[in-house]
């Protein structure tokens, strides 16, 4: 039997996760209900008889298919290559009653939407209202009048977003890898991607043309400019021409006087003109290939603005990308703001969601933010990116699909931000690629017995998931849920603030763990398999104390804390809390040895004005500027105070500090010797 297209991906998701997925979750992503998707897989247990696969389903597990990895891949590439029913889903409804409603200037009756999508007047009124809300995210209304039906509202150049949306919709990622390919190589338009797409854009001829003047263009501009031109580019520019194109066959150019297109259009000439010497050659190019598409007698009556029309089919080839030199305007700078408080707050709901430590990967957010603050600059020009594997990756990482998805949904009212399911697959690039990254890193569990309650348990945890490379903190727990905690989680250690036997190996730690026992925690993994520890490289790396030389950065590639973080870019942000956070814990280990080794001559009020003198101390040192003793000359040093500097030189040389007479003289200024007026 054949499978509607809803049902036909249900079944391609289980047959890509390989582990059971939970009703509510298919709901969730199929946007419907969970009766719905049980009736879906009652139809896939039915295409699924007689084969080798089975459908088998669990309370508080959910459904999965049983059968290895190759019945799996056969059944996989057996259902793609299958055709859908006729029956259309809802969202193949909406597709089509937006192109209906787009073709149209004027009203369009719900009798006709109803013919256009062979389903009742009742259906066409559901998916009437489910759409209007998935349009408003262009900028695309719906104003209905009674006896008249309902026609779109909105301007110009948002109606064009809607219909490149439209169209990328029925491609798959085979489908737009083989047009970049084309773009580049100069083959013939795909036959069967033409098939997809003449309903919603051009013909198969025409869409030839767009596809060769295409490749012309973006290999132009890659040669004029010396620069490099992206798959989402290239791919933008081909849509945007294919729908200018017909746009204007049916009379709807960019108006110049409707101010929400004349602004629009104003800033897209003047972005564009900074492309420099490859625009105006470009221009001509779309010129003549607009008038090769029957275009010409348009051109020459002037019924559109030929600037502003070929800029806003080269818009995808500028917007975005910027130049170093530019200066960001205030307004710009505010919105990159709140979209680093929009990452910060999404990797926490993810790492909450999916219960790994995010929060440590900075190269995560890094990434987040790098893209999303492109994102909203190519959105200023109202650029649409397709993504060439958005299906593909909802269907490989359905989970964090899903939790990249809900995270931004919650996070939509606070923020504004609304993101389509495509725009959520770029996200989902960057957290599978910091799912990895765990999975590389963490090579050892530990279980941390505390007995001092949870929030020391919770600070424990993160020191030790923070300072400690490839280790990862199973679970909290307490003395007497110690052994069947190290069961439950199977893990290789335990660290314990309290001495005790337990099956796996017990390393004990203070509270507040020091140097000597992050140097005590790395042994242990040493001891239990070296090959997997990378000692050298997790010293230097995991914020353990390293070599000298390896421990203060160079200038250049750590901003001073010192200009605060108003004068950091955002994506610098992770980087220097990590540094910073590395600092302080530093300067906190560093007081506690002194403070122990010299608590006989230090006063209560000394002891607090060292402390902030050590923490100022070693932000310094990390930074290059150490303690400048402006004193000319120094006086000798007595028995006691040589005692002194030698046991502090000591101490630097245990922390990985350089040796620093200038330092040693600041900190000895708030000891007191023994006898003589001093401590007794």
């Amino acid at each position: 039997m054949r499978l509607h297209v809803r049902a036909r991906d249900v079944l391609l998701v289980l047959t890509e996760a390989g582990h059971p997925v939970k009703i509510k979750q298919l709901a969730e992503r199929f946007a419907v209900s969970e009766r719905t998707i049980k009736y879906d897989l009652e139809l896939i247990r039915e295409r699924l008889a007689g084969t080798k696969a089975e459908l088998m389903s669990r309370p508080n597990r959910g459904v999965w298919l049983e059968g290895d990895e190759a019945t799996r891949r056969l059944l996989r590439e057996a259902v793609a290559s299958e055709e859908s029913s006729s029956f259309l889903s809802a969202r193949e409804r909406q597709n089509r009653m937006a192109l209906l409603l787009l073709d149209q200037s004027g009203f369009i009756t719900l009798e006709q939407l109803a013919e256009g999508v062979q389903a009742s007047r009742n259906t066409v009124l559901s998916d009437l209202q489910k759409a209007e809300e998935s349009w408003g995210r262009w900028g695309i209304g719906l104003e209905r009048e009674s006896g008249k039906g309902v026609r779109l509202t909105g301007a110009e150049s948002e109606k064009r977003r809607l219909l490149q949306s439209v169209a990328e919709s029925v491609l798959t990622g085979s489908d737009m890898l083989r047009i970049v390919q084309g773009l580049w190589r100069g083959f013939p338009w795909p036959k069967d991607v033409g098939n997809k797409l003449e309903p919603s854009l051009l013909g198969l001829a025409d869409m030839d043309r767009v596809q060769a003047a295409t490749g012309r263009i973006i290999r132009l501009w890659k040669e004029r400019l010396d620069t490099t031109v992206s798959d989402e580019a290239a791919i933008g520019v081909l849509f945007r021409m294919a729908v200018t194109v017909k746009r204007l066959r049916n009379g709807q150019a960019l108006p110049a006087t409707r101010a929400e297109d004349g602004r629009r259009q104003q800033q897209e000439q003047e972005h564009v003109a900074e492309g420099g010497e490859a625009v105006p050659a470009c221009q001509e190019m779309l010129l003549q290939s607009f008038g090769e598409l029957g275009l010409l007698q348009d051109m020459n009556a002037k019924r559109f603005s030929a600037e502003w029309e070929t800029a806003y089919a080269l818009m995808p080839l500028v917007s975005g990308e910027g130049r170093s030199d530019m200066v960001v305007p205030a307004e710009q700078r505010r919105k990159r703001m709140e979209l680093a408080s929009f990452v910060r707050k999404l990797v926490d709901r993810l790492a909450e969601r999916m219960e790994l430590p995010f929060g440590r990967d900075g190269e995560l957010y890094e990434g987040l933010l790098t893209h999303l603050i492109r994102k909203a600059d190519r959105r200023r020009f109202g650029v649409h990116d397709a993504n060439p594997l958005a299906a593909e990756i909802a269907r490989t990482y359905p989970e964090p699909f899903e939790a990249v998805k809900l995270a931004c949904r919650q996070l939509e009212s606070a923020y504004g931000f609304k993101l389509s399911d495509s725009e959520v697959a770029y996200l989902v690039m960057h957290v599978q690629a910091a799912i990895e990254r765990e999975r590389e890193t963490v090579r050892f569990r530990a279980v941390v017995v505390c007995g001092t309650g949870k929030g020391t348990a919770r600070l424990l945890k993160t020191l030790i998931q923070n300072r400690v490379r490839h280790i990862e903190v199973a679970e909290c727990c307490s003395v007497s849920e110690a052994e069947n905690a190290v069961n439950r989680t199977d893990a290789d250690l335990a660290i314990s603030v309290l001495p005790m036997e337990l099956p796996v190996p017990v390393v004990k730690v203070s509270p507040l763990p020091t140097g000597e026992d992050f140097a005590a925690i790395a042994a242990c993994l040493e001891r239990l398999d070296p090959s997997k520890t990378e000692s050298s490289d997790r010293r230097g790396k995991a914020g353990g104390w390293a070599h000298p030389a390896a421990a203060t950065p160079e200038p250049s590639s750590v901003m001073p804390l010192a200009d605060m973080l108003g004068r950091l870019d955002p994506a610098d942000w992770p980087a220097a809390e990590q540094v910073s956070r590395d600092l302080t814990i530093r300067g906190f280990e560093l007081m506690q040895a002194i403070a122990g080794r010299f608590q006989a001559n230090l006063t209560e009020s000394a002891t607090a004005g060292l402390s902030l003198h050590v923490m100022l101390m070693v932000q310094r040192l990390a930074f290059g500027h150490p303690y400048e003793d402006m004193q000319p000359v120094l006086p000798a040093d007595t028995p006691e105070e040589a005692e002194w500097r030698e046991a502090l030189a000591g101490i630097f040389g245990q922390y990985g500090l350089p040796a620093a007479e200038a330092e040693w003289r600041a900190i000895m200024r708030y000891f007191q010797p023994l006898g003589e007026g001093g401590l007794s």
